[in-house]
């Protein structure tokens, strides 16, 4: 077994049908308060490297395997994309409880000028591709990802400007539940839980 290490870079989306040619993993990276792509690519099943090439593109990152993929032995966590809704979940009841302490805030302050929040819906689910190849499913749910992550980010980076009082600087301020912290959170804490990391060194997966 490998050990979970620490913070998650990344994610690996990958898709691997048995009776097609390759393996398709696309990788995604966060930049502040926002999750985009950094690379893909598709790793043909005869290659006599395929396992090491696998654990290379997804080594400390973890991995989410869509639906109807034949994951390869070399994946010792694996997040399965039904695990992203309690994700978006976990988001809009963030949403709502900022928005309702926000709103509490400005009628007890009698603050007429305090902007009220109207967030962005995220994704209610992963809309996998119908063709059922990998350079078709992989990417749809690879472009669902980022929205969803993103959306956590923002959210969180709008809890966190209402935890500090930015002419004096002092906190708490508006938002003192849950407890505050001086950096965004990668992601919620209990879809955080879910997530490891694949190792950064090749190991048995028995």
């Amino acid at each position: 077994m490998c050990p979970n290490r620490g913070m998650v870079a990344g994610f690996a989306i990958e898709y691997r049908l048995s009776q097609a040619f390759a393996t398709a993993v696309w990788l995604s990276g966060r930049e502040d308060s926002r999750v985009g792509h950094t690379n893909a690519v598709a790793i043909d099943h005869y290659d006599e490297r395929y396992d090491y090439k696998i654990w290379a593109v997804t080594t400390d990152r973890a991995v989410v395997v869509t639906a109807g993929s034949a994951p390869p032995r070399t994946f010792e966590h694996k997040l399965d994309i039904e695990l992203f809704d309690g994700f978006i979940d976990e988001t809009a009841a963030r949403q709502m409880l900022i928005v309702e302490i926000v709103t509490e805030y400005a009628e007890r302050m009698k603050n007429a000028n305090l902007l009220i929040l109207e967030f962005s819906s995220v994704l209610s689910t992963f809309r996998p591709d119908e063709r059922d190849e990998p350079q078709y499913r992989s990417p749809s749910v690879a472009s669902s990802l980022p929205v969803v992550c993103s959306g956590w980010l923002s959210t969180d980076e709008q809890h966190l400007r209402r935890t500090v009082q930015p002419r004096t600087g002092m906190t708490p301020w508006i938002i003192t539940e849950p407890a505050n912290g001086p950096e965004l959170g990668a992601m919620s804490p209990d879809f955080g839980k879910l997530v490891q990391l694949e190792a950064v060194t090749p190991c048995s997966t028995t």
